[in-house]
């Protein structure tokens, strides 16, 4: 009689304990959270900045003057590259096959990126 009741709630406590592994183990090896974003591609270029800023290498830079444009986009969103940028994913799409080829010096990649920042 206590056999048969123990036995689901053992099982169940090891499913449990096994998905949660396998989660675990998964997101380890997982791409960065940008690069997942990002659709199929033909080549793909990830960039992690975060270990330069806990550096303080930015620190060090001088004063950087900006754009007129640039500086009202600074101001509306409060976010600059320079120093707010902490990954960069960007994905290279071919164009398919039988594309007419791009006028001169024109180019017929197209890109897709994600920015993530603090």
């Amino acid at each position: 009689m206590r056999l048969r009741r123990t036995y689901p709630i053992f099982a169940g406590v090891l499913l449990v304990a096994i998905s949660l592994a396998a989660l675990i183990f998964l997101r380890k090896h997982a791409p960065p959270e940008p690069a997942r974003l990002l659709p199929g591609a033909d080549g793909f270029v990830y960039l992690d900045f975060s270990w330069l800023r806990r550096a303080g290498v930015g620190k060090a830079l001088p004063p950087i003057t900006h754009d007129p444009d640039y500086q009202q986009f600074v101001d509306a969103t409060g976010f600059q590259f320079e120093t707010d940028l902490d990954e960069f994913a960007l994905a290279i799409h071919y164009a398919p096959a039988g594309t007419p080829p791009a006028p001169e010096g024109g180019t017929n990649l197209r890109y897709s990126e994600v920015l993530t920042g603090t």
